[in-house]
């Protein structure tokens, strides 16, 4: 516990340090916060929901598909976002990911994703281009969000370049 505090005076006075370089830089003052893993991972869930939406649009479909049964349209819809929450969300566990679409729980979306990583490895053609059409389109989303911006940045409208830049 000790360690942990001595870790937050630091980031503190750290943090204190950076609002007093960039007041002098642009004349003005300025509060910065840590965010926590918590707010981070809240704010990914609710960009997961966009993202879900966005995907089951991209595919001709809605966000009650997600529900649906076993048909294979249906199966992957929810195999796609899964892959693509997986890569841009890495921070959301695989219970949240379930939840999200009426799934058992987390064993049911490792398997999910095991039969969809298989399906483009092995070039099923029907899903890659299922899969390339909702990539497309979050990536589009992606540059619509940074452009709003001014400026690159990921899903979460941060930053995104080399430390330097950022």
């Amino acid at each position: 516990m000790i360690l942990s505090e001595n870790y937050k005076a630091i980031i503190s006075k750290e943090i204190h340090a950076a609002e007093l370089r960039i007041e002098k830089q642009i004349g003005r003052r300025v509060r910065l916060r840590e965010r926590t893993a918590r707010e981070e991972m809240a704010e990914d869930e609710t960009l997961m929901i966009d993202m879900l939406g966005l995907v089951a649009k991209a595919l001709g479909m809605t966000m009650d598909d997600y529900f649906e049964g076993r048909y294979v349209e249906y199966v992957d819809l929810r195999t796609v976002a899964a892959i693509l929450i997986r890569e841009k969300y890495p921070l959301i566990t695989y219970q949240s990911i379930a939840s999200s679409m009426g799934l058992r729980n987390h064993t049911t979306v490792l398997n999910m994703l095991l039969r969809g990583r298989d399906k483009l490895y092995m070039k099923d053609t029907l899903f890659t281009n299922k899969y390339k059409k909702a990539l497309y389109a979050v990536e589009n989303w992606e540059k619509k969000k940074s452009y709003a911006t001014g400026k690159d940045s990921d899903l979460r409208g941060r930053a995104v370049g080399s430390a330097g830049e950022r």
